[in-house]
């Protein structure tokens, strides 16, 4: 990774700006939850889009018709920056979720299973992590967690 001190919010709006024709044609609201402070994190920008952009393209794979995607960065905790990214599709089958960041495993008829694995290995090549849950009335919700920058 070139990783460099950067503000992550910018990288969130291109990657909802990338997928928003998309998301209008599905009938999907994206949301960013945009903190009033600056996301300070030493990173490859290019790697953290890509993490980012299969996030919320599995998101709106999850919900052809109808929903909502929330994009929540949140100001450092315990040294990380929490990304939340949750849609209000059907949520993660419980059989899949436990090996959902193992290759090959996908709930998609046309899926390869290689893209949250692949970001998992991003977050993590970071200094970071990336998990998944179902949410408890509808829906999933990735955190990413990503080493802050100092201020």
């Amino acid at each position: 990774p070139d990783r460099r001190r950067q503000d992550i919010l910018p990288i969130v709006e291109r990657v909802l700006a990338l997928v928003g024709g998309r998301a209008r044609k599905q009938h999907v609201t994206l949301r960013f939850l945009r903190p009033e402070t600056p996301a300070l994190a030493e990173v490859d920008s290019d790697q953290v889009q890509q993490l980012l952009l299969n996030l919320v393209l599995n998101a709106l794979d999850a919900m052809p018709q109808r929903g909502n995607i929330e994009v929540e960065p949140r100001p450092p905790r315990d040294g990380f920056l929490e990304i939340y990214v949750r849609d209000t599709g059907p949520g993660i089958a419980p059989h899949i979720l436990p090996k959902i960041f193992e290759s090959f495993v996908s709930s998609k008829e046309t899926g390869v299973g290689l893209g949250l694995p692949l970001s998992r290995r991003i977050a993590e090549d970071h200094g970071g992590t990336l998990t998944a849950y179902n949410l408890p009335l509808e829906g999933a919700c990735f955190l990413l967690r990503l080493p802050a920058a100092a201020r």
